[in-house]
C-alpha cells in the first residue's frame, strides 16, 4: 500500500452493508457463485439431497459471483438507506460510516442474480458427506431463516470496532445457528455441477483453508479525497516503520501457508545450494522457472568464508605469541574490509 497507483490501494475499500461483493477463497482462488441449477435428488452414492439451488466455486468470477452483505439489525433503517443509494442520493459520509461492516458483525448474504440468502443445513454435501450443504433460501420463507445468518470473523481482529476491507482483509464465514465455516476444496463437482468447486460447510471454523476475501464491490470506485488520504498515511510512515512492517507480514503470511510444495527449500540447504527455488509455475501450460545458484561461484564463497575464518583466528593466535606475519595497514584491511565482505 506504501507504492502510488498500487492494485492495493486503489481496490482497498470499506465495505458497507447493501454492497454487491464477490468473494474468493484463499486457498483455492474459487469465487462463491450460485446459479438456477438444483442438485440432484440422488448423487451417485444413492444418498439424497435436498434439491435446493447449487451454491458452488469457479474460477473466473461471473455475474453469479456478486453477492449483497445485509445486517440482521435495522432493518427499516436498512431498507431506506438502500433505496437512498439505488436513487443516487450523495449520502454523507459520517453517515455513510455508520453502515460499515465489522468483525463478528451477523449477516446475511443474499443472491444478486437470483435473490435467495445463503443457506447451510443438516444435509449432507454432495462430495464431503461429513459437511453440511450449502444452497439459498428463498427471502419469503420465515421457517427456516435462522440457516442463513451467518458470524463474519476477520482474521487477526483484536475487537469488534475492526473495519471489514476488500482485498486487504481475509475472512471466515461461519453459520450463527450450525457452528460450520464455508469451505471449499480443488476437486470438481461431476457433471450436473459443470464441473464447479464443491461448497459446503466445515465443522472446524477455525481451520485456515476456511479463510476467504471480498475481492470487489460492483461498481465501486476509488475517489480524489481516498487518494489524498492514501497519500497523506504513505507520507506519515517513516522507513524503519514499513522495514517493520514488510518483514512482520512476510513472516505472517509464510506462516499462514496451509500445505507443503515439492519444491520448498530450508535454510540449511541454500548455503550449500542442494535446493534451488520454483520462482514461478504456469500448470495449465507446464512451464516453470526454477532458480538454481552457480555451483561454482557459491562454493567458492563458501569455501573462501571458511578459510577467511581459520586465517583469523590463525592471526590472532600468532598475534598473541608476537609473531608478525603481517604489517598494520595489512592487517586492518584483513579486518576492516574482508571483515564487512565476509559478514555481508
Amino acid at each position: 500500500m506504501q507504492l502510488i497507483d498500487n492494485p492495493m490501494t486503489t481496490s482497498s475499500f470499506d465495505v458497507h452493508y447493501g454492497d454487491q461483493i464477490a468473494i474468493r477463497h484463499r486457498e483455492t482462488g474459487a469465487f462463491l457463485d450460485s446459479n438456477i441449477g438444483r442438485y440432484p435428488l440422488r448423487y451417485e452414492d444413492q444418498r439424497v439431497s435436498s434439491q435446493g439451488q447449487q451454491v458452488t466455486g469457479v474460477k473466473d468470477r461471473t455475474d453469479n459471483s456478486f453477492w449483497i452483505i445485509k445486517p440482521m439489525d435495522n432493518q427499516e433503517a436498512f431498507a431506506q438507506f438502500v433505496a437512498r443509494r439505488q436513487a443516487g442520493e450523495d449520502i454523507p459520509r459520517d453517515e455513510l460510516n455508520k453502515w460499515v461492516v465489522h468483525h463478528t458483525d451477523l449477516i446475511q448474504l443474499q443472491h444478486a442474480a437470483t435473490g435467495g440468502n445463503l443457506r447451510t443445513h443438516d444435509v449432507a454435501s454432495p462430495m464431503t458427506s461429513t459437511n453440511m450443504e450449502f444452497t439459498t433460501l428463498a427471502l419469503n420463507d420465515t421457517t427456516h431463516a435462522a440457516d442463513t445468518v451467518w458470524k463474519l470473523e476477520i482474521d487477526g481482529a483484536k475487537s469488534s470496532s475492526t473495519l471489514l476491507k476488500t482485498s486487504s482483509s481475509f475472512i471466515r464465514i461461519v453459520s450463527n445457528k450450525h457452528g460450520v465455516a464455508m469451505w471449499t476444496h480443488p476437486k470438481k463437482l461431476p457433471e450436473w455441477g459443470h464441473g464447479h468447486q464443491e461448497i459446503n460447510g466445515k465443522k472446524d471454523p477455525t481451520a485456515k483453508s476456511t479463510q476467504w476475501a471480498i475481492t470487489e464491490i460492483r461498481g465501486r470506485q476509488i475517489t480524489a479525497e481516498e487518494v489524498e488520504e492514501m497519500n497523506k498515511k504513505r507520507a506519515g510512515m517513516s522507513f524503519l516503520e514499513k522495514f517493520v512492517e514488510l518483514q512482520s507480514l512476510m513472516i505472517k503470511h509464510n506462516n499462514a501457508l496451509t500445505t507443503v510444495h515439492p519444491f520448498q527449500s530450508t535454510p540449511l540447504s541454500w548455503p550449500l545450494l542442494t535446493r534451488g527455488i520454483s520462482f514461478w509455475t504456469d500448470a495449465a501450460q507446464r512451464k516453470q522457472i526454477y532458480l538454481l545458484g552457480n555451483p561454482i561461484g557459491w562454493w567458492i564463497s563458501n569455501l573462501a568464508l571458511i578459510a577467511y575464518s581459520v586465517g583469523l583466528v590463525g592471526l590472532e593466535m600468532l598475534d598473541m605469541r608476537n609473531i608478525e606475519v603481517v604489517d598494520g595497514v595489512v592487517r586492518r584491511h584483513i579486518l576492516r574490509s574482508g571483515g564487512f565482505i565476509a559478514f555481508a
